[in-house]
């Protein structure tokens, strides 16, 4: 259980971070690594805490779930996702670019690019094979795509997953244009919403940003007005983070595209 001296030590540091920033997803680097070390002992160990003092966490918006948990009912949402795409469609080839459920189509093909890399848990395997899932999709006839497409919408989607990461991570989407451990993926924010906005060209050949995209981004909280500026007119949030265990949505390869995705994501 946490000391007396502890708990009076770091539980205004949590609030005051909370007050700040509307969660309390501490870094676990930097300055606060300590403080978040603090918070996931306390997570870990929920019964160390009397009452009062979980209550007060709590209403600081404390998540208690484990990150690790957190991506189990993920994952397991979007397979019940995927069976009732089945009960509707009769199969669980999802296309990529599927409208009613974008984070579906994308899922489907992580899961393919995980088992292809061979890091797809393999109780997660089991309980697709048991679906029929496909664990290849093959590009027929017209609907074949250019390399250079190709390697464009790809590029997007690795990119899509970088901020689905930093938001589970941060607990936001805002990326600040000079964001050092990845600059890539700054300005790559910066881009989508100079595109939706229609000031430049994104990867590919079209100015504006399709449907898909949009509510691909839109799905995870994406502002597309920059929410907070710096003095050069760019994004300047700091950075907030929780460990992540097990992040089960990687890049998108472009094996996966097929006859079925018509529409530009």
């Amino acid at each position: 259980m946490p000391t007396n001296q502890s708990w009076e030590r770091n539980f205004p540091k949590v609030r005051e971070f909370a007050l700040q920033n509307g969660h309390c997803n501490i870094p676990s680097s930097g300055t606060t690594r300590n403080l978040a070390k603090w918070l996931r002992r306390i997570r870990k160990h929920p019964n160390s805490l009397d009452l009062k003092r979980r209550l007060d966490l709590e209403k600081l918006g404390f998540d208690w779930k484990m990150q690790k948990d957190k991506n189990e009912i993920a994952w397991n949402d979007l397979f019940q996702r995927l069976l009732s795409y089945k009960k509707k469609h009769g199969d669980c080839n999802v296309p990529l670019s599927y409208k009613n459920d974008p984070e579906l189509g994308v899922w489907v093909a992580n899961q393919r690019k995980r088992e292809k890399q061979n890091k797809l848990r393999q109780d997660r395997k089991e309980l697709l094979n048991g679906q029929g899932f496909r664990w290849s999709r093959n590009i027929q006839g017209g609907m074949k795509r250019s390399k250079e497409s190709l390697k464009y919408q790809e590029k997007w989607l690795d990119m899509f997953e970088k901020l689905k990461a930093f938001k589970q991570e941060y607990g936001h989407c805002i990326v600040p244009y000079d964001y050092t451990k990845d600059a890539s993926l700054g300005m790559w924010v910066q881009t989508q919403r100079r595109v939706y906005n229609k000031k430049t060209y994104m990867y590919g050949e079209k100015k504006e940003m399709s449907e898909c995209r949009k509510q691909l981004l839109t799905s995870i909280g994406f502002a597309f007005e920059s929410q907070r500026k710096g003095n050069d007119g760019n994004d300047s949030s700091p950075m907030y983070s929780t460990n992540s265990d097990d992040n089960e949505n990687e890049d998108y390869d472009e094996d996966e595209v097929n006859n079925e995705d018509v529409i530009e994501v």
